[in-house]
């Protein structure tokens, strides 16, 4: 019988949501609309929740020390994401807020798009791989940890250095988006809403749908991340501090002087209070909720919906399932295959078809050029 009362419930959320994020990504790879927040945050997620799937089922009913190499990289993996998501945020809001105060049309300098790469590759990338490595071994007091029903993943000391290196990151980082980009953002929309609103509907990569969702991403982000910061630091010291006392440090030789793997049942983590058990179900449900809310901002649209559609006929081709004919493409279609075509079995064969291309007024360049640059920075 299985350990957790909601079970298959979360594995099947999990992998569901894994699968989910895995078709954003997809998609976003064949449009090559990459946008480094939502890339990163899609591909971590994918990772977390498909482990987090696996693990669930080895570890449904049992908490058996096992699969020691897995659980190596499963717990580091985990502690990557845990700091990916708020970090992802800040890119979002960042890069939101350099769209909206976009003014001059001249593109970014070589200089600057690489200080700009540079800046968003060390948030991404850079602070999570940091954190998930030196600074979890810092305060990691065992190799990994099994819990009844979830599986393997990470264990670290309860004491102040933890809550500074590891915990702390999911209240900085939110709060600089909060605090520092999303005012900026705000404002930037109330002082040139009709200039911003032409800026976004002139055509540029990113449309005012693209920035609403990648806004409210950014939003639903932070309502998810910032509380789960909070119960983690309140648990860690209320609840999980040995002897009910907080220390700042035990020291480098007692956190890493017995580094065996340890395992916990389900009735432990009961016994442990409600607060833990609470604690326990935000942490993991936070990354199925938000692959449900990438899923639906960025997994429904007209291009995502067009590239399953190719993808499913592309599959099904060697089946003899072909996709039906469009009706109001076929005239569009024959013109550009053969825009000189003359028609065939008549003796009148002097008039060809002709294509006409049409430019309206002068003042759509500006926002060519506009369109230029907001591609630089997007």
């Amino acid at each position: 019988m299985a350990a957790d009362p909601i079970f298959p419930l979360y594995t099947v959320f999990s992998l569901l949501g894994s699968v989910l994020v895995l078709l954003v990504l997809t998609t976003n790879f064949v449009h090559q609309s990459w946008n480094i927040g939502v890339s990163f945050l899609c591909f971590w997620l994918f990772c977390e929740l498909l482990t987090a799937g696996i693990n669930t089922i080895i570890w449904r009913d049992n908490a058996d020390l096992k699969f020691y190499v897995y659980c190596d990289i499963i717990s580091h993996l985990h502690m990557v994401t845990f700091i990916v998501k708020p970090a992802c945020t800040l890119l979002i809001t960042r890069r939101l807020y350099k769209i909206a105060s976009l003014r001059s049309v001249l593109p970014p300098t070589r200089r600057e798009k690489i200080v700009d790469s540079a800046v968003e590759w060390s948030i991404g990338l850079g602070l999570p791989l940091l954190v998930a490595g030196v600074f979890y071994y810092i305060v990691q007091n065992a190799r990994f940890a099994i819990l009844e029903g979830s599986g393997c993943g990470n264990t670290i000391e309860v004491s102040g250095v933890s809550v500074i290196a590891i915990n702390s990151w999911l209240i900085i980082l939110p709060c600089t988006s909060v605090f520092f980009y999303c005012p900026k953002i705000i404002l930037v929309l109330y002082r040139l809403s009709r200039e911003t609103n032409n800026f976004l509907q002139s055509g540029i990569s990113v449309s005012r749908p693209s920035y609403l969702r990648l806004f409210a991403l950014a939003s639903v982000d932070i309502v998810l991340t910032f509380p789960s910061g909070v119960a983690n630091i309140i648990v860690d010291i209320k609840s999980r501090s040995p002897e009910g006392a907080f220390q700042f440090y035990s020291g480098w030789a007692s956190t890493h002087s017995d580094w065996a793997p340890i395992s916990y049942t389900y009735k432990e983590l009961q016994n442990m209070g409600g607060w833990s058990l609470l604690n326990y179900d935000l942490n993991r449900w936070c990354s199925v909720i938000l692959s449900l809310v990438i899923f639906a901002l960025f997994g429904l649209t007209a291009e995502a919906r067009a590239t399953y559609r190719r993808g499913f006929y592309a599959i099904c081709k060697p089946f003899g399932l072909r996709p039906p004919p469009n009706p109001q493409n076929l005239g569009v279609s024959e013109l550009t295959h053969d825009p000189l075509h003359f028609s065939k079995g008549t003796e009148d064969e002097t008039c060809p078809s002709i294509v006409v291309c049409v430019v309206k007024d002068d003042e759509s360049f500006p926002d060519l050029e506009r369109r230029l640059v907001a591609e630089e920075i997007s």
